[in-house]
């Protein structure tokens, strides 16, 4: 129990540690811009988590996107965010290649886009007084 409070998985969510993550990843690996949107937290109903033994489950939806040299961009994107947290499921990526984008050796650009979804989960602990 104290490991899921110190990791962020049970009370507040840490939306600036999200975004700062991003940042750095962003950074550390030269990726091309990324654009996200943040949803507004609300409660979650997993059909396989029946049970969360009084704990209520809540879920933000973060929208990514972003350009890509290759479709390697994306998988370091998501391994690095896993290894900061480990709180969120990914929905959905697609990834495309926008109309009329041709390959040139001699230019570092982003030829592919990648758009997802993720679920940053957090659960509540009925007997913790949060804010509200």
């Amino acid at each position: 129990y104290q490991y899921l409070l110190a990791t962020g998985f049970v009370g507040e969510e840490k939306r600036i540690e999200w975004i700062e993550t991003l940042r750095q990843i962003h950074l550390q690996h030269k990726l091309f811009s990324i654009d996200y949107n943040i949803g507004q937290q609300a409660i979650a109903h997993p059909t396989y988590l029946p049970n969360l033994g009084g704990f209520i489950m809540h879920a933000s939806t973060m929208h990514l996107d972003f350009g890509m040299l290759h479709e390697g961009d994306l998988l370091t994107l998501l391994e690095n965010m896993r290894a900061q947290f480990n709180t969120f499921v990914v929905r959905e990526c697609t990834v495309s290649k926008p109309s009329g984008a041709k390959i040139n050796a001699t230019i570092l650009t982003d030829y592919l886009k990648a758009s997802c979804e993720i679920d940053w989960i957090t659960l509540r602990d009925p007997q913790l007084r949060l804010p509200t």
